[in-house]
């Protein structure tokens, strides 16, 4: 009788050990598909936007000479990979919030996409579909995760963006890729 408790508390200590990391892993990856990393602010998962994006819309990315200062000074972080570059257009609904300087690149987070500009291109792991952009510049659509990603190069580096709300289609990211130049 023992054994057979022993063993019933055992079981149901793993069943509960698993399901309560399952439920941490599952919360730990819909941050980051909200383009928010561990150690920062879950604002702008909790925010909503002003309006929703409207498909086919793109409207001007008005920086301020502070987000302008900010987008700056992450790429100024890393040595020979000064020259920043952003996107001049975006979904119309959608607002830029920062800039963060990772471990390996640049995230400029907005309220519906997240665009990372690194020296490496991660896509190439991938199956995906090749692309052409209204601006002539080849890109690739994939999906790593359950959120798919466009990649393409940018002078001496690759631009991804995504919708991590899957808000925007692939046509308005497409529209945003096309935009992407050096900030100035």
């Amino acid at each position: 009788m023992k054994t057979k408790m022993r063993k019933s508390v055992v079981t149901l200590m793993v069943v509960g050990l698993t399901v309560v990391g399952a439920a941490g892993a599952y919360a730990g990856t819909s941050l980051l598909r909200n383009g928010v990393y561990p150690g920062e602010s879950t604002a702008i998962e909790t925010k909503a936007p002003d309006t929703a994006p409207v498909a086919g819309e793109g409207v001007e990315v008005s920086y301020s000479d502070a987000q302008i200062k900010e987008i700056l000074e992450a790429f100024s972080a890393f040595e020979g990979f000064e020259t920043a570059y952003a996107p001049t257009r975006m979904a119309s609904g959608d607002v830029y919030q920062k800039a963060v300087a990772t471990g390996d690149g640049v995230n400029l987070v907005f309220d519906h996409m997240l665009v990372n500009v690194s020296p490496r291109d991660y896509s190439y792991e991938y199956e995906g579909t090749t692309v052409i952009l209204s601006n002539g510049v080849q890109g690739k659509w994939y999906t790593p995760s359950d959120t798919p990603m466009l990649s393409f190069k940018a002078g001496d580096r690759t631009v991804t963006i995504s919708s991590s709300d899957e808000s925007l289609s692939k046509s308005q990211i497409e529209q945003v890729a096309a935009s992407v130049a050096e900030l100035s």
